[in-house]
């Protein structure tokens, strides 16, 4: 196909190896298939590292626009609006159109619009413009579990890319935190903007030669003629409202009972009900309901929005306000002392890697969740004084060690619970359930803390002053004490869980290599009369079976 030869690479479609363990037929070299899961792994980190790097300029971009801490965290917020709102419309459209084409053009979107907002003077057009930021976000990281899932059977080889894949958001956080501290101690804030320009530049670059390139598609007619429309507009305005409805809660006048708040919450959930009503009824829906009916599906997705408000939320957005406004320390000391979750996420990726094959699912989000649980104790009980070798050492390197384990379990579970053709949307549908997840963490953290706060002596009198330390420190530690009742929930439903070793070669395997299985309703699979439908399968238990019509 005339696009495969532009990007230089053959499509997908020109043969999954035979044996699942070797390199796949579409590379043609080992170290262009480590460029590509490098740049394939770029997609879920661009989240965390633009939150992670801003986060290290806050206090100063805040100082800059003259806007209060409460403003200023919608340059956070305006992200994680819109990249939850279009993740499930950019799943559904990077399987019609092709998954690398949307891949590639979120990277340059992500990388063009970086380096304008470096220049914005306005901080409401800056809101805006991290908010056009998330669209790149919804679109790469949807396609990029496509593209895994699509080049990749269960094998050993596999659980290493996907490894990879998982610790792209701690990871990405942590080279963000670094390259933030360092551009705001010793170059501007903005720098942290010029940073993220150059480097998804490079990962423009590499995912334009050495991802695979899409498989040949059919007329854009036929694809415009099958996308659902009418859900996109439901599931998009019902999830923008209802997510703004939350962010919008802390910092409004009455919080959660301004009519603003409450208003446009009932109205995302009218929205997001109407979308589940319409889903069931069409033939080719946006978001096939038979996702939730996996075995234990909603159950993973329940353990993956509590994972969130702890990971992202209270384990490093809150600790970093922990170490710069209440131990006033500087940024560059702070990305130094996230070091350390760099060094143990690289090691918890190797282990990982090489064990998926050899040790449940389950044991590994169980594992994952208990540590988030414990690291989420050493900080509700960390006393300001401390040194940070006693407790805050220890809980950044389990909050990592729960990171890795749990993404990279559920990432890999979401791809073998559908067909290939519908790997980019189960992608949707789990980042969805993330960036709700953190929405929900930020909305209820921001809620906490505010409200703990204001009960202090003296809130007024320190408020803004060299003193306010003294009263943050109480919200911030009920917010750690909220972060441990959701991971102890957490780790309670990871032990109902039965996902099998991840990696081995099944029917279902064989029986996709075969044809196509969608789990859209009204698809039709490619398999012969008479031989069994068989959807992926998570360790050796089919998840469902029936018979092909």
């Amino acid at each position: 196909p005339l696009f495969a030869q532009q990007f230089l690479t053959p499509n997908n479609m020109d043969g999954l190896s035979i044996d699942p363990n070797a390199r796949p037929a579409v590379y043609s070299s080992t170290t262009q298939e480590v460029l590509a899961a490098i740049a394939l792994t770029a997609a879920p980190a661009m989240h965390a590292m633009s939150m992670g790097a801003l986060q290290m300029g806050l206090p100063k971009i805040a100082e800059e626009f003259g806007v209060s801490g409460g403003e200023v965290t919608w340059l956070l917020s305006a992200y994680t609006l819109t990249s939850g709102s279009f993740l499930l419309l950019f799943g559904k459209v990077s399987d019609l159109i092709g998954r690398k084409k949307v891949l590639v053009a979120s990277f340059i979107w992500f990388a063009l619009v970086s380096l304008i907002c470096g220049f914005m003077k306005n901080f409401i057009a800056f809101c805006v413009l991290r908010g056009l930021q998330g669209l790149a976000g919804a679109a790469c990281v949807t396609s990029s579990v496509g593209i895994l899932g699509h080049t990749y059977n269960n094998s050993k080889r596999k659980n290493r890319v996907f490894a990879c894949y998982g610790g792209g958001q701690p990871t990405g956080f942590i080279i963000g935190i670094i390259a933030g501290g360092i551009c705001a101690n010793f170059i501007g804030w903005r720098a942290i903007l010029f940073f993220l320009t150059i480097l998804y530049t490079l990962f423009t670059i590499a995912a334009i030669f050495c991802v695979p390139a899409d498989p040949p598609v059919h007329s854009k007619r036929a694809e415009l003629k099958r996308l659902d429309y009418l859900g996109a507009v439901l599931i998009t305005s019902g999830f923008g409202l209802l997510i703004f409805g939350i962010t919008q809660a802390e910092s409004v006048k009455g919080s959660w009972s301004n009519p603003m708040v409450y208003s446009t919450i009932i109205a995302g959930i009218i929205g997001v009900c109407s979308f589940i009503g319409w889903e069931s009824r069409i033939k080719d829906p946006l978001m096939p309901l038979s996702v939730w009916k996996y075995r234990q599906f909603a159950l993973v997705m329940l353990i993956v929005v509590l994972a969130q408000m702890a990971f992202p939320v209270t384990l490093q957005f809150y600790t970093t306000l922990w170490f710069q406004k209440v131990r006033k320390v500087s940024p560059l000391m702070t990305a130094v002392y996230f070091l350390p979750q760099a060094i143990v996420g690289i090691m918890v990726n190797a282990f990982t890697a090489f064990t998926l094959h050899k040790i449940p699912g389950t044991v590994f989000l169980i594992v994952g969740m208990l540590a988030f649980f414990i690291a989420s104790i050493l900080w509700a009980l960390q006393p300001v004084t401390m040194t940070y070798w006693a407790m805050a050492f220890p809980s950044m390197c389990l909050s990592v060690v729960g990171a890795d384990l749990v993404y990279m379990v559920v990432n890999l579970f979401a791809v073998e619970s559908v067909g290939k053709k519908d790997q980019s949307m189960a992608g949707g549908v789990l980042n969805t359930v993330i960036q709700i997840g953190s929405s929900l963490g930020l909305a209820f953290t921001a809620a906490i803390s505010m409200s703990v706060e204001s009960k202090q002596p003296n809130y007024k009198e320190w408020k803004g002053t060299d003193l306010e330390g003294r009263i943050l420190v109480p919200g911030y530690r009920a917010v750690f004490w909220f972060s441990v009742a959701a991971t102890a929930t957490g780790f309670f439903l990871a032990c109902f869980t039965s996902i099998g070793r991840q990696g081995e070669k099944t029917k279902a395997d064989d029986g996709l290599e075969m044809g196509s299985v969608s789990t859209s309703s009204g698809s039709e699979s490619d398999l012969g009369d008479g031989q069994k439908k068989e959807m992926v399968v998570v360790g050796k238990t089919p998840l469902t079976e029936e018979k092909a019509v």
